[in-house]
């Protein structure tokens, strides 16, 4: 009987491939997600939102709560992000409070900021932790294949650049990279 064997196998390649904290996606996982999504949005002309999201004075929480209630904190999120996104999309938690969301198979940028107002929505409510009711922010940054870049990296720091852009505006916001696009959006 292998049955154990194929159990702890199994169990490696998912700790290796996601976050231990959240079980989100962790980076590596990310990278091999994100290009198999932009190969196929190569074959079939279509476009690939790259979504970064970092929480608003998430740094604040800890310091006041305690990392264990962070902790939960990003759980909790984790849990309320994959419910913004379709099937086969990928939120994933590349660091600390810093997620990426990548939204496949669009053919409207609308899509994109949907998704954004979704996982700014959803943070909206409060979360009960330990008897306390804390509120989160985030600011996002919006960058599209091909738009934005036709390669993986270009796109992270595309989404980065449009994500401290939504932090300097005054976070809880979403910007695209492109300045064309947030002028549409808002529209």
């Amino acid at each position: 009987d292998i049955t154990a064997r194929k159990q702890n196998e199994e169990r490696l390649t998912f700790l290796a491939n996601h976050d231990p904290l959240t079980g989100l996606a962790n980076r590596i996982l990310y990278e091999e997600r994100i290009e198999r999504a932009l190969s196929r949005a190569r074959r079939a002309g279509l476009k690939v939102a790259l979504l970064f999201l970092d929480l608003d004075g998430f740094k604040y929480i800890n310091e006041r709560f305690g990392h264990p209630v962070g902790d939960v904190l990003l759980q909790r999120l984790a849990e309320r992000l994959t419910l913004c996104v379709r099937q086969g999309d990928t939120v994933a938690r590349i660091s600390g409070d810093e997620f990426l969301l990548v939204v496949e198979d669009i053919d409207d940028f609308r899509i994109a900021a949907t998704v954004a107002r979704k996982a700014l929505d959803t943070m909206k409510d409060p979360f009960l932790v330990e008897g306390h009711a804390i509120k989160l922010d985030g600011s996002i940054g919006i960058a599209l294949y091909p738009d934005d870049g036709l390669e993986a990296t270009m796109l992270y720091k595309a989404a980065d650049t449009a994500m401290y852009q939504a932090k300097r505006m005054g976070g809880n916001d979403a910007r695209f990279h492109c300045e064309e696009l947030n002028g549409r959006a808002i529209e």
